[in-house]
C-alpha cells in the first residue's frame, strides 16, 4: 500500500468549516466542499489522484483510505482559499514561469513536456486542469516568497550557533528524510497523531517516505547535518539510532514527524564554526532554518484565510 503529497504542506486547524448537506450539481457530481462560493466535487478529487498516482509512480493496486481522501479533499479547499488570496493581489505565475515548472517535473520524469500532458491526457486529465493544478501551486509559493522571503534573514551567528553545538554531541552528522503533519492546539494534535500512526504503520510494512509526496510534507537533507541543526526533540533518537532505522512519532515545533535517518557519521571529531565548516554544510543549515521560518509566516497567513473563508465540508 502506497501513498503521496506534496501539495498539503499546512494541513492545520480548520477555523471555518461548516459541514451541511451535499448540493447538486452538474454532470452527476455533488459538491463535497466549498469555498468561498467555488464547489469541489468528487470529480476534482479523482482528477487529483490521477496526477498524483502519475507524478509519484503510484500503482492503480494502491487503495486509497478515506483518510487519504479527506485529506486530498483538504489540500484543494486550502488551494482555492490561497488561489483566491493570490488573485486579489494579482500575483498569479507567469505563463513561462508555469511551463518551465511542467518541464522540469516532465524531466524527473524522463518526459519532455509534450510527452507528460499527453500521457496525463490518456489517463483523463486535459491540459488545462494539469496547468490549473500547478499554476495555483506555484502562484502562492511566489507570492509568499515575494511577501516574506526578503524580510527572512538569517545571520552567520545563527548558522555558527548551530554548527558549534554539534560539539555537545560528539559531532555526531545525520543526513535525514522526514515526513511532517502539522497541528494546531491539543484537538488537532490527537487527530493528526491518529492518522500519522497509520502512516507510520505503514512505512513500518515496507511502503517508502517517498510513495506519501503530495499528501503530506516531506523533506530530504541535501547534506550531512551536525545532530543539533535538528529539533531538540530529535536528538536523542538522532544520537542513538543507526543509518536505514525509523524513529516513532516525534512532536517538534513542525508538529508531528516520522523521521529516518539515510546516512549517519560519528567519525568526525572537528569543531565546526562558521568559519570552518563546509559551504555545502552552512548552506543547507541555512536552507533549513530559513525554510523553517517562512513555513511558520506560510502557516499564519493561511490560518487567518481560512478564519475569513467561509468553507464547507459536506456530508
Amino acid at each position: 500500500m502506497k501513498l503521496w503529497m506534496r501539495y498539503a504542506v499546512l494541513c492545520g486547524l480548520w477555523c471555518a468549516v461548516i459541514p451541511v448537506y451535499a448540493l447538486p450539481l452538474e454532470k452527476g457530481y455533488h459538491a463535497v466542499a466549498n469555498v468561498n462560493d467555488v464547489s469541489v466535487t468528487p470529480y476534482d478529487i479523482e482528477k487529483r489522484i490521477i496526477l498524483l498516482r502519475y507524478v509519484n509512480n503510484i500503482p492503480d493496486s494502491v487503495t486509497l483510505t478515506p483518510q487519504d481522501k479527506n485529506a486530498i479533499l483538504r489540500t484543494i479547499v486550502d488551494e482555492i482559499v490561497k488561489a483566491q488570496e493570490v488573485a486579489r493581489f494579482k500575483a498569479e505565475a507567469s505563463e513561462d514561469r508555469l511551463q518551465t515548472y511542467l518541464s522540469n517535473i516532465a524531466q524527473n520524469k524522463g518526459k519532455n513536456l509534450k510527452q507528460f500532458l499527453a500521457e496525463l491526457q490518456a489517463k483523463g486529465l486535459e491540459r488545462s486542469e494539469v496547468e490549473k493544478i500547478f499554476a495555483r501551486q506555484i502562484s502562492w509559493q511566489d507570492f509568499m516568497q515575494g511577501r516574506y522571503g526578503r524580510d527572512i534573514s538569517v545571520s552567520s551567528y545563527e548558522v555558527s550557533q548551530i554548527l558549534q553545538a554539534s560539539s555537545a554531541f560528539q559531532n555526531v552528522m545525520v543526513k535525514t528524510k522526514s515526513i511532517t503533519l502539522p497541528f494546531e492546539g491539543e484537538s488537532d494534535f490527537q487527530k493528526k497523531r491518529l492518522e500519522a500512526e497509520k502512516i507510520l504503520s505503514r512505512i513500518r510494512e515496507g511502503q517508502e517516505f517517498d510513495s506519501f509526496k503530495g499528501t503530506y510534507a516531506i523533506d530530504v537533507d541535501k547534506t550531512l547535518l551536525p545532530v543539533a541543526s535538528f529539533d531538540k526533540n530529535l536528538h536523542r533518537f538522532l544520537l542513538d539510532a543507526a543509518a536505514g532505522d525509523i524513529s516513532g512519532l516525534m512532536r517538534t515545533e513542525k508538529g508531528l514527524q516520522i523521521v529516518t535517518i539515510m546516512q549517519k557519521d560519528v567519525n568526525s571529531q572537528k569543531a565546526f564554526s562558521y568559519e570552518n565548516a563546509p559551504q555545502a554544510m552552512k548552506e543547507e543549515v541555512l536552507r533549513k532554518v530559513k525554510q523553517h521560518k517562512l513555513e511558520l509566516k506560510e502557516k499564519e497567513y493561511l490560518r487567518t484565510l481560512r478564519n475569513q473563508a467561509v468553507i464547507h465540508i459536506y456530508e
